[in-house]
């Protein structure tokens, strides 16, 4: 519930009074006045709606990142949180650098919301990380893909030994596995062949091209 006095002090913003009428900022307001971490009496002195606005956004973070949310249940049963069970959850500057890291990668992709099903592999900063993720999709893609090519075959084309049927396995899947992996992602096919690349400049002395 928003407090009387916080809706006054509202009315003598008027830009301000627009953005808070969205569900989001509602929902802030909301949240900070149940946790008490807005001052109203520095709030007051405040005179630009920039100031205010960033002074609303500093209360909410104060107000998420210390409300309790292990209840005394899981507390007897050693829980720190929900999330982290028995680990030592992010401290407070471990969880500002994140967010802020997905807020500047928000920006640089011209989003305003974050969904976790969304995420893409550039969000890695070093290409080591983003070229293991696509090694391992084009790996499991070159699997999958070879086996069912390789089980469609078997009626047709028996392999001579096990060992024969493992690299049939990999020769058939190489081609659809790499178009798996790569389709609708360019960055995908540049990764994949990031060491191979890496390696023929080393030696060959030329300047990497990917």
């Amino acid at each position: 519930m928003i407090s009387r006095e916080i809706w006054e002090t509202l009315l003598l913003d008027s830009e301000l009074l627009k953005l808070v009428k969205t569900p989001l900022f509602l929902s802030i307001l909301g949240f900070i006045s149940f946790e008490n971490t807005l001052s109203l009496k520095h709030w007051k002195t405040l005179t630009s709606t920039k100031a205010r606005l960033e002074y609303l956004f500093d209360a909410y973070w104060e107000a998420a990142i210390t409300r309790d949310i292990v209840t005394p249940q899981m507390e007897l049963q050693g829980y720190r949180s929900p999330t982290y069970r028995r680990k030592n959850p992010p401290s407070r500057r471990q969880t500002r650098k994140w967010l802020v890291f997905l807020a500047q990668q928000l920006h640089r992709e011209s989003q305003t919301e974050f969904f976790i099903e969304e995420m893409q592999p550039q969000m890695l900063t070093k290409k080591i990380y983003q070229w293991q993720y696509w090694f391992l999709l084009f790996s499991f893609a070159v699997v999958c893909t070879g086996i069912i090519v390789t089980t469609s075959l078997l009626p047709y084309f028996q392999p001579p030994s096990s060992l024969g049927i493992f690299w049939l396995v990999l020769v058939l899947g190489l081609i659809p596995g790499f178009i798996f992996a790569t389709e609708s992602k360019p960055d995908g096919a540049r990764l994949i062949l990031y060491p191979f690349v890496t390696l023929f400049c080393w030696l060959f002395n030329r300047v990497p091209w990917v």
